[in-house]
């Protein structure tokens, strides 16, 4: 897989990559051709646990799971080549720093590795995300 933004190639069947100070174990599954990605801060977390976010096309969201428990969705709706993130929520008894952002993050570095579609953000959440973040600017004008 290619990740474009940086212009590195991930190893077959996936690889690590660094980006903003975040370590990404990124894998691929074969039937599926969806990412599951891992994302550790600085240090990894406290407890040792491990976030996943999948994208759950069928139900038109990315989850965030925690050592398989879900913490979190960011939703959305398909439409004529743009995909609009309608909505972000992580489980405020499970909240933890940069759950919310790890799920926004790894959504919009799915949708930049695996369609050509633009962002739109409706969700207040995303649409501030990516005010903060220059980098993914060019997700809302493809």
């Amino acid at each position: 897989m290619h990740d474009r933004a940086r212009g590195v190639r991930a190893p077959e069947g996936g690889g690590e990559r660094i980006r903003g100070g975040v370590v990404w174990h990124v894998t691929y599954s074969r039937s599926a051709l969806q990412p599951r990605v891992h994302a550790e801060p600085p240090g990894g977390y406290p407890d040792g646990m491990s976030l996943t976010v999948q994208n759950e096309p069928d139900a038109s969201r990315y989850v965030l799971l925690r050592d398989g428990e879900q913490l979190g969705v960011a939703e959305y709706d398909l439409r004529d080549g743009v995909i609009v993130f309608t909505h972000t929520e992580v489980d405020e008894a499970k909240r933890e720093k940069g759950m919310a952002s790890t799920l926004v993050q790894s959504a919009l570095d799915d949708v930049r590795q695996n369609s050509s579609r633009r962002v739109v953000a409706s969700c207040p959440y995303v649409r501030h995300w990516l005010g903060e973040h220059p980098e993914y600017q060019d997700l809302q004008t493809r």
